[in-house]
């Protein structure tokens, strides 16, 4: 379930999607791991006051813009239950100001760095696909690295059962 960031309307947006017992909860313009332990505080409160086992939902950060990217390691470990973090290169190619190409070289850097703290951090890397038409040419060979990658590292990550919880 995709929610807005806990400081703004996310809040209320956590409180619908836990009534539902969401397995995983995807918080969006994540810059900050404080913005990553305010919204797992938020989502314990919320499971004891529903009712649901502690610590079952899982948490993936939504990086946007370069702070986030520049601090991937610290938002994954930001919390226990951080099982992958999302790299939106759209919103990211904005902040940046960077021209769009049908390769996508001017994110590859990003793309690249997010996928290695994401595995020094030992979480699953999310690569966004490319939304717009004009790039619609791009997308099976993202797909089929992404898939590739997402299988290798799916792999090698133990359930959140499994996982230790120290930091």
């Amino acid at each position: 379930m995709r929610i807005n960031p806990i400081d703004s309307e996310g809040r209320v947006d956590l409180a619908a999607a836990m009534r539902g017992a969401p397995d995983i909860v995807l918080m969006s313009k994540v810059a900050e791991p404080a913005q990553v332990a305010a919204l797992d505080e938020e989502v314990s409160r919320l499971e004891e006051r529903l009712g649901l086992p502690a610590g079952a939902t899982e948490l993936a950060p939504n990086i946007e813009s370069a702070r986030g990217i520049m601090q991937t390691y610290a938002i994954a470990k930001a919390s226990p239950r951080v099982t992958s973090v999302v790299g939106s290169t759209e919103d990211l190619a904005a902040d940046l100001n960077a021209p769009r190409s049908k390769a996508g070289a001017e994110l590859a850097y990003a793309r690249q760095r997010l996928h290695l703290e994401c595995t020094a951090a030992e979480v699953l890397s999310v690569d966004c696909p490319t939304p717009s038409r004009t790039f619609a040419a791009a997308r099976p060979m993202r797909a089929m690295r992404a898939r590739s990658v997402t299988r290798q590292r799916a792999r090698s990550i133990p359930p959140m059962s499994q996982r230790s919880t120290a930091s």
